[in-house]
């Protein structure tokens, strides 16, 4: 901010240096008055000039910083996305009543470490069974929500919040039922970060 008021200092600078306005000599006409000399075309011409200029001068030196967040995408777009790219595809399983999950997605999903990990290293997915649509694994016929999220947890859900990891390079789905904090969810990262090395170190 301090940067920018001194821009504008230097921005009015300019302004005084190149304005020939003399208010003095303006009120000593006697044939026009001040407000008449002031609002005359060439001055309001001016004016209106200094005013853009001030305008694009601010909104191109001010910058607002966004708080960053995680790219999420819907389960169709980040599965077929994650296994292009071979990324660790992280799906977080909710819905729309659970406690647990805003609470995930106030407390973990705002951190920042988190954050930019998620952005740089997996594909963020966010799933609700509940929700309507169709859904795609592979080559197979379309699913619901219910039938995805069984096909996922293989028959076996562990309600909400859960999270999959899925490793392409393995073609491993691994399930992690509950709310985690910022260090346990890390955690949960770095152990699926090694599967995926080591089931990458072993593939020819």
């Amino acid at each position: 901010m301090a940067q920018v008021q001194f821009k504008i200092k230097i921005l009015l600078a300019v302004i005084r240096r190149n304005d020939s306005w003399d208010l003095g000599e303006i009120s000593q006409r006697s044939n026009r008055t001040v407000l008449e000399r002031l609002f005359s075309y060439p001055n309001m011409k001016r004016l209106l000039v200094i005013i853009i200029m001030a305008t694009c001068f601010i909104a191109a030196t001010t910058r607002v910083d966004e708080e960053p967040k995680i790219e999420w995408m819907d389960f169709n777009t980040g599965y077929e996305l994650a296994k292009k790219e071979g990324k660790v595809a992280v799906i977080d399983c909710y819905t729309e009543w659970c406690g647990w999950c805003k609470v995930m997605d106030k407390k973990t999903f705002s951190d920042t470490g988190i954050i930019r990990r998620f952005n740089e290293k997996y594909v963020a997915i966010k799933f609700n069974p509940e929700e309507g649509g169709k859904y795609y694994i592979g080559e197979s016929d379309s699913l619901t929500g219910r039938q995805l999220l069984l096909a996922l947890s293989n028959n076996k859900p562990s309600g909400y919040p859960t999270f999959f990891f899925y490793v392409p390079q393995g073609k491993k789905m691994f399930q992690v039922p509950g709310y985690q904090d910022v260090e346990k969810f890390t955690t949960t990262l770095d152990g699926v970060d090694r599967y995926k090395k080591a089931v990458t170190l072993k593939t020819p």
